[in-house]
């Protein structure tokens, strides 16, 4: 797995709703946030039967936020999503399911590396 900053569009199965987000990949786990202010938190691991990275979200919406799934709900909820991941490519597609049964469509691409901690000083 490439580790760094990735940008994630997404839609819903009949591609009426969608949206964007960016996501950081990191020593097996993730965690990014979209502009509507709902956040990705989860983790993703190479699964050597697949030759894949399986990977766990947990994506939380504030309150009067929709999903591309789901209608707003007048307080924060979250949904667990799952999916594979092909570890050789820096862009491509994914099959997510929720928890709720919905699949959501979404598309990545490797946007940077990270800075290393001693990069980080003015």
């Amino acid at each position: 797995m490439r580790e760094g900053m990735y940008a994630v569009s997404y839609q819903n199965e009949t591609a009426t709703n969608y949206g964007y987000a960016t996501v950081i990949l990191e020593n097996g786990r993730i965690h990014g946030a979209d502009v509507l202010g709902s956040k990705y938190d989860g983790n993703y691991a190479f699964d050597e039967t697949v030759a894949r990275a399986e990977v766990h979200l947990k994506v939380t919406f504030p309150p009067n936020v929709a999903a591309v799934f789901a209608p707003a709900q007048p307080f924060e909820w979250s949904v667990d999503m799952s999916t594979y991941m092909d570890p050789e490519f820096d862009r491509g597609f994914l099959e997510l399911t929720t928890t709720l049964g919905q699949k959501v469509h979404a598309r990545y691409q490797f946007l940077r590396d990270l800075p290393s901690v001693g990069s980080l000083a003015a």
